[in-house]
């Protein structure tokens, strides 16, 4: 953008560059080597160190300890049993 009074329009230029430049890049990397690897094998024995232990048992017998308390049920009743029956009108019927 310093070079924008110049005779050429740096803007087009940084347009290009970023659409097609700037991703234009080349990558190399291998994935086998190239020589191959030095094996050398070294015999040896296992050494194994075996030290008896023991076992320290403190054990006091107790008699288990419960806490129990005894549940309960609460029953009542929400509405006393009740009808409520009208003669409304001069006349009863009576089929059922």
């Amino acid at each position: 953008m310093i070079d924008i009074h110049k005779d050429f329009n740096p803007i087009s230029q940084q347009a290009d560059y970023n659409a097609f430049e700037l991703f234009n890049k080349q990558f190399t990397f291998e994935t086998m080597p190239k020589s191959r690897p030095k094996i050398e094998l070294k015999e040896g024995k296992p050494h194994i160190e075996v030290h008896k232990g023991r076992v320290n048992f403190d054990v006091k017998v107790n008699k288990p300890i419960i806490n129990y308390s005894r549940g309960s049920v609460e029953i009542y009743l929400r509405q006393k049993n009740s009808i409520d029956i009208q003669y409304v009108g001069k006349e009863v019927d009576k089929k059922v």
